[in-house]
């Protein structure tokens, strides 16, 4: 599993993350997120949330949110971070800007300020 800086999330993704797992997360705002989805009281009846999530997942959301109603962000966030964890980890084993901008179809600048974000300026 990779890991990934958890302050680099918004707030509301990060809960998810904490609570479920990057990969149980992601698998989850993959499937729902954009959306609401009901989290019941009782594990036993969330038959939505058991279609995406393994039964440890369903039990912490329904332990967590019981009987809530929540709007689930996107998983853009994470599959943002992922991909600058792996550009990161491409540029530091010798792949140049101007390839990693070509294989992410992102300007040379947009990735030198991923891999070097100490160098950004102050706003």
């Amino acid at each position: 599993m990779t890991e990934i800086d958890l302050a680099r999330l918004p707030d509301r993704v990060r809960e998810f993350v904490e609570l479920l797992g990057l990969e149980e997360a992601r698998r989850l705002l993959r499937a729902r997120g954009g959306g609401f989805i009901y989290v019941p009281a009782d594990p036993a009846t969330a038959t939505t949330l058991r279609e995406v999530l393994n039964e440890a997942s369903v039990t912490a959301l329904c332990a967590r949110y019981r009987g809530s109603s929540l709007e689930l962000p996107t998983d853009c966030a994470i599959a943002r971070v992922l991909r600058d964890v792996d550009i990161c980890a491409a540029h530091a084993g010798g792949m140049s800007a101007t390839a990693l901008a070509r294989r992410y179809r992102l300007t040379r600048r947009h990735v030198l300020r991923i891999v070097h974000p100490e160098r950004r300026r102050a706003p």
